[in-house]
């Protein structure tokens, strides 16, 4: 018993060092992203990412861990429904992402104009914000989390993820690469340019960014306490990034915003409802199957 005790313990303290690891990275880069608009401050990028990746989240992490050393664990979830979900959703999602991009030919690619993508300024600065999306996808599996919340948020990012493809596929919309601003501060440049590279100018609408990164905003505000208003002011700094950095246009943030909240509500209305809408009750009834095996 005592070897099994210290096994769950250890992977205890493994999803609460995985947990703080990963919300040090977002606030890391979102204190990085403050300090960069002061004028003169710039950071050589291939160094820079070391720390705000490693050093610094590492640290900090280390320090809620021994300030917290006291603090009971909180019980352990059945693997599926946390940690190891969320690394395999994340899995998922680059993965099918990049394959997705791969199959697509660039000459079915249309690239829309309308007036108020022209209006936004071109500001490479906000890639940090914008790259705050890839914790914030797994940051609430590792958080502790009411009943079914992980669940559903797996399934709201498969249905999002799917919808998104066969749109990618069927009518490619792209963003014409624009060239970096004089003036533009070099690890913003450093930044933005590792994007474009993995990153093809297309697969741009809807806006999977906008619509997971709301996703995680809506689960963490589920799960109460202070991370709430921070994980939704997190995710609509992200959307935000989007069009400042040239990766999305505005259309394109209303469209993934519009299916994630349509995924949310009707994996909500699956998990809750007695009577779903008459329309909606064989996609309702095979979600609630699987929301509620029992």
């Amino acid at each position: 018993m005592a070897k099994v005790f210290d096994i769950q313990r250890a992977i205890q303290l493994l999803v609460r060092a995985l947990f703080y690891y990963v919300f040090f990275c977002i606030v890391n880069v979102q204190v990085l992203f403050v300090v960069m608009r002061v004028p003169g401050v710039d950071f050589d990028g291939s160094k820079a990412v070391w720390a705000n990746c490693g050093v610094i989240p590492v640290a900090l992490m280390v320090w809620r861990l021994w300030a917290e050393r006291a603090r009971p664990l909180p019980p352990l979830q059945p693997w599926y429904r946390g940690w190891v979900l969320g690394i395999a959703m994340f899995g998922f999602w680059s993965l099918s992402y990049l394959l997705i991009g791969a199959l697509v030919r660039p000459e079915r690619v249309t690239q829309l104009a309308f007036e108020v993508d022209r209006a936004i300024p071109f500001d490479p600065g906000w890639v940090f914000v914008y790259l705050c999306v890839y914790p914030m996808f797994l940051l609430p599996f590792l958080h502790d989390a009411p009943p079914g919340t992980h669940r559903r948020l797996a399934l709201g990012y498969i249905l999002v993820l799917l919808v998104a493809y066969a749109v990618f596929l069927s009518v490619p919309v792209g963003f014409a690469r624009s060239d970096m601003p004089v003036g533009a501060k070099q690890y913003a440049v450093w930044a933005l340019g590792k994007v474009h590279v993995f990153d093809r100018p297309w697969n741009c609408l809807p806006s999977t960014h906008c619509a997971v990164s709301l996703l995680a905003g809506l689960a963490l505000w589920e799960m109460g306490g202070r991370i709430r208003v921070w994980g939704m002011a997190t995710a609509l700094g992200i959307a935000v990034s989007t069009t400042l950095t040239k990766q999305h246009y505005v259309i394109d943030v209303v469209a993934g915003y519009a299916l994630a909240l349509a995924s949310y509500w009707l994996l909500r209305r699956a998990s809750d409802a007695e009577q779903p809408v008459r329309w909606l009750r064989p996609v309702v009834d095979a979600a609630r199957r699987v929301l509620r095996p029992d």
